[in-house]
């Protein structure tokens, strides 16, 4: 009974670390492939904070449009993970990149970003609690 309760103890930590590694890893190749996405000019037409606080950001909404081919397109993602919103203002203009074999896929920010690293730092640090923890239940 003892081993099960060792291996769930220090099994959680491991698991939870390796989910965000492959969630970050996940993310920066997307944002890097986004970055050789075509470019358009859009438009933000909505953006929202509110004070409530999730785990990496405020609650947060943004909406913004583009045009391709003359068609009109919507679209709400600043980044591949979490994207700030609070710096974009109702009316700006802005850079969007969007996926040249599905238009709807678009996104503000591409190429790497610190909270990357924030979020593989915190999954490399779950690892190692569970590695000491394994030891520590001998």
């Amino acid at each position: 009974m003892y081993q099960i309760v060792r291996i769930l103890i220090s099994a959680s930590p491991v698991v939870m670390g390796v989910y965000l590694l492959f969630g970050v890893l996940a993310n920066i190749a997307a944002s890097n492939s986004a970055s050789s996405w075509p470019m358009v000019t859009g438009t933000i037409t909505e953006t929202q904070v509110s004070g409530v606080f999730s785990l990496y950001d405020r609650q947060s909404y943004l909406s913004y449009t583009y045009q391709v081919d003359g068609i009109r397109y919507t679209g709400h993602k600043v980044g591949f993970g979490n994207g700030a919103v609070s710096g974009y203002r109702v009316n700006q203009a802005i850079s969007v990149y969007f996926n040249s074999y599905d238009h709807q896929a678009s996104v503000l920010e591409v190429g790497f970003r610190s909270s990357y690293f924030v979020t593989a730092f915190i999954a490399v640090g779950l690892i190692l609690v569970g590695k000491i923890l394994w030891k520590r239940l001998e």
